[in-house]
């Protein structure tokens, strides 16, 4: 039972959808029979099962889910940017808005070529961290929305972003990708009232005390750089003083001039999942302070130092191994400000490794201030293993760990730390299919791997063996053989989910790879 208000669920009556009782012992992927569901909408539905006697089971808690915006006319906002900023700053923007009574419901949808954080009235408005994940960019664009409800207050209220340039900067899109935000607020007051708020010129914008590091390209995906001097963490708040700031600019986010294709994120988010204390420091390398994490992880760091005086760096360089800082150009670096409590942290740029390099520190750091934070967007765990063998339960736990770790920003890749690349053999077959369809709830997953597969094809129909990069890396046998192998792990994952929908999307993309001229040479490998 579907309804627009939970007081209708709980009284028995569904406003816009009663499904009866459906014969059939699927659980989900039920073909909804409703009325037209609608942009922004809020709805609330619960669920009752029946047994082979026709027992009924307890109603269901009533649960809800809300709509994004289903067309491009119903964005008013301009895509924007800051006007001066170089492709590795980080910037801020920021644009209040007045309510006059208390917000009965509120959802702003926040579009970005690159990675951003949502702030209202000073406070970060979920756990999430380098939203969206990753799209073909050139293409399709990701937009997030986020319920902020319970963040606005009666009166003055402030929006905040925090925009890094994410994957914009990748070879991929570089050429044709620009750095971008656009938003838009849609809410409604305690008494009726409509109001809103988009992303135009008018929206102030500054450089924040934070910039990538490195190309942002293979073998040198680089770092942040953090300046102590400029931080601040009042920018987000309401009587933060903006007059220095500058104002937003107006751009389109592809360089061609064309309208990108906005998709809404309906996949599992990054987020941080372990909190990971150092365990050793020691001072083998001269001039240089060696801190062991305990373990190898992807994600970020947060150390703190003291004795430094302002305008002192601190190089921060990050290495799987204990005797060698590897050459992969995860390196970071710290500008001292001289004043006691100074701390590194990176937020938009991760690392995978296990060992962390500093060098330019006055004294030795406490074990204490150093923690890292493992991030991954691998779908909601579902499946456990465990045996009397202590070696299969130690193997289980190193696949689930490799997993959650090479799976950030959406896709899944063979090597956090080196390339990032979602290679088909591993996004749509090996690693998902060996540990994540089993233990991870994994269907929303594969429907953006199949959207993403799409999305790389070429009209001819070659599909680069990378999504959703889309890049050619490899050559030409990687490019005849890799797809074929990553969509059949795709489709058959579809398959064992039985979202028949999805699968004859993909089918079609593999009938046209097929006919592409120099694929037909490899019919062994292809399924028509």
């Amino acid at each position: 039972m579907q309804a627009t208000f939970s007081a209708k669920l709980k009284s028995g009556k569904a406003d816009v959808w009663d499904s009866g009782t459906v014969q059939s012992g699927e659980l989900h992927l039920v073909p909804y029979g409703g009325r037209k569901l609608v942009s922004g909408g809020d709805y609330y539905w619960r669920v009752i099962v029946y047994d082979q006697n026709r027992r009924a089971s307890e109603k269901s808690d009533i649960a809800r889910f809300s709509l994004g915006l289903l067309e491009r006319s119903e964005w008013k906002g301009d895509w924007i940017k800051h006007p001066e900023a170089s492709k590795k700053q980080h910037t801020w923007f920021r644009k209040k808005i007045t309510i006059n009574d208390k917000t009965a419901s509120a959802f702003i949808h926040v579009a970005s070529t690159g990675n951003h954080e949502l702030y209202i009235n000073g406070r970060k408005a979920d756990e999430r961290v380098l939203a969206p994940v990753l799209a073909r960019l050139d293409k399709r664009i990701l937009y997030v929305t986020y319920d902020i409800t319970s963040f606005l207050q009666p009166g003055e209220n402030v929006i905040a972003l925090w925009f890094a340039p994410g994957w914009s900067r990748y070879s991929s899109f570089t050429n044709a990708v620009d750095q971008a935000l656009l938003v838009q607020l849609n809410g409604k007051t305690a008494q009726g009232e409509l109001f809103t708020l988009h992303s135009d010129a008018s929206w102030k914008c500054a450089e924040s005390y934070s910039r990538n590091q490195g190309n942002f390209q293979l073998f040198d995906m680089g770092g942040e750089e953090m300046n102590g001097q400029l931080y601040t963490t009042a920018w987000n708040t309401l009587n933060f003083d903006d007059n220095n700031w500058k104002y937003a600019r107006k751009i389109s986010p592809l360089k061609n001039g064309k309208e990108p294709i906005l998709s809404a994120h309906t996949t599992d988010p990054s987020r941080i999942i372990e909190t990971i204390p150092a365990v050793n420091i020691t001072d083998t390398i001269p001039e240089t302070w060696l801190v062991d994490m305990g373990k190898h992880f992807t994600g970020f760091l947060e150390a703190h130092f003291n004795g430094l005086r302002a305008g002192d760096t601190v190089s921060i360089r990050i290495s799987d191994r204990p005797d060698k800082i590897d050459n992969f150009h995860q390196d970071h670096l710290y500008i001292a400000r001289g004043e006691k409590g100074e701390f590194f942290r990176n937020r938009f740029n991760y690392f995978s490794g296990r060992y962390v390099y500093f060098k330019g520190l006055k004294q030795k750091p406490e074990l204490a201030g150093i923690t890292g934070y493992a991030l991954t967007s691998a779908p909601e765990r579902t499946g456990y293993f465990e045996s009397s063998d202590e070696m299969l339960n130690r193997m289980y736990d190193i696949d689930r760990w490799t997993y959650e770790m090479c799976t950030v920003e959406g896709y899944t890749s063979d090597c956090p730390n080196r390339e990032r690349l979602g290679y088909g053999s591993e996004g749509g077959w090996q690693t998902s299919w060996g540990i994540g369809l089993p233990c991870f709830a994994s269907g929303a997953f594969y429907i953006k791997n199949v959207r993403d597969w799409s999305d790389v094809q070429y009209p001819d129909g070659r599909i680069n063996h990378v999504t959703p990069q889309s890049i050619d890396i490899a050559g030409s046998v990687f490019v005849r053989l890799h797809p074929d192998e990553c969509r059949l792990g795709t489709l058959l994952g579809l398959r064992r989910q039985k979202d028949s929908g999805r699968s004859l999307q993909s089918r079609k993309t593999l009938a046209r790879f097929s006919e592409y001229p120099p694929a037909q040479r490899f019919t062994g490998t292809l399924c028509r």
